[in-house]
């Protein structure tokens, strides 16, 4: 709340005048946002991007969010509206010990914050660590895979090549037989 001297008239309507004014001043900047507002929503599709758009709506609200907040804080300090909200401001905070010890709280959370971080980034290390590990070892298994297929193609195109000598031997066995048979059935005939 405003000070307000009790005693002295003159700073008591000094007091009323700053409040009235203040008072103007703020109706009057919310005054001039709503023509703003208005435009942006009224305002056909214009060559600006989507995102410029947002930024001008969010930058919109940001100034409107805080127009009502120093409203509420204006007539809270003139004592015409309670608070509902838990306050933040330092002026609120009473003596400096006090602020001292809500420092102190605030120091204690972010120190147990950071040391729960620690904590998760360390077991993030871990983790990783072993997914390396683990990588390590599957490329080993992949590399002597790998050995073993060329070891596995070479040993097939070996085969292939000996079973392509028997099959040629084979057809020329089979020839030799017949030449074989046949002489004999010339002999036979030639005898008779």
């Amino acid at each position: 709340m405003l000070i307000k001297t009790l005693g002295n008239p003159k700073s008591e309507a000094a007091i009323n005048c700053l409040e009235k004014s203040t008072s103007c001043c703020l109706s009057a900047v919310g005054n001039s946002t709503q023509p703003i507002s208005q435009l942006e929503q009224t305002q056909p599709i214009s060559p600006i991007t989507a995102e410029e758009r947002e930024r001008r709506f969010r930058d919109m609200e940001s100034l409107k969010s805080c127009m009502v907040r120093l409203q509420s804080q204006f007539e809270r300090r003139r004592g015409t509206q309670p608070s509902h909200e838990p306050s933040t401001s330092w002026d609120n905070a009473g003596s400096t010990g006090e602020i001292r010890s809500h420092m102190r709280v605030l120091e204690e959370e972010q120190d147990r914050g950071l040391d729960a971080l620690s904590k998760i980034v360390s077991r993030q290390k871990q983790i990783a660590e072993t997914i390396d590990g683990e990588l390590g070892n599957q490329n080993e298994i992949l590399d002597d895979i790998a050995v073993r297929v060329d070891t596995t193609d070479e040993n097939i195109l070996t085969e292939t090549r000996h079973v392509a000598v028997v099959d040629r031997k084979d057809s020329t066995c089979g020839y030799w037989t017949v030449i074989i048979l046949l002489l004999i059935a010339i002999v036979c005939v030639w005898v008779i």
